[in-house]
């Protein structure tokens, strides 16, 4: 059990490590669907070496914490888009206005019936 478990970590690991120089390779080869192969492959050996430099000088916890650190500036980012999304669904009607439709909502909605009681 131990293998399959070994095995399968592994193969999540090869795939994402596999994806993530894809991406980046794409993204710095200015969005060419097919980015040379030998700067894929660097950096997928690039990323490879530099999480096993980082387990052997301190183990798990040490690649934990870059980790964290890494991804402490996109954090940031996303705190941001989140105040820039409440910001413009507060500036938005709460419902828009359609040609031929009322601009009241129904008094009993449940029942069907368009009619607002007023």
């Amino acid at each position: 059990m131990g293998f399959v478990a070994t095995l399968l970590i592994s193969v999540y690991f090869v795939t994402s490590a596999d994806s993530g120089a894809l991406v980046i390779n794409i993204i710095l080869s200015g969005g060419q669907l097919e980015p040379p192969k030998i700067s894929r492959a660097g950096w997928a050996v690039g990323n490879g070496v530099l999480t096993a430099v980082l387990l052997v000088a301190g183990g798990i916890a040490v690649l934990q914490d870059a980790v964290i650190l890494a991804a402490l500036p996109f954090s940031l980012v996303i705190v941001v888009m989140v105040a820039g999304l409440l910001k413009a669904l507060r500036s938005e009607p709460l419902a828009a206005p359609r040609e031929g439709c009322k601009h009241s909502r129904a008094a009993e909605p449940w029942t069907g019936s368009d009619d607002s009681g007023a």
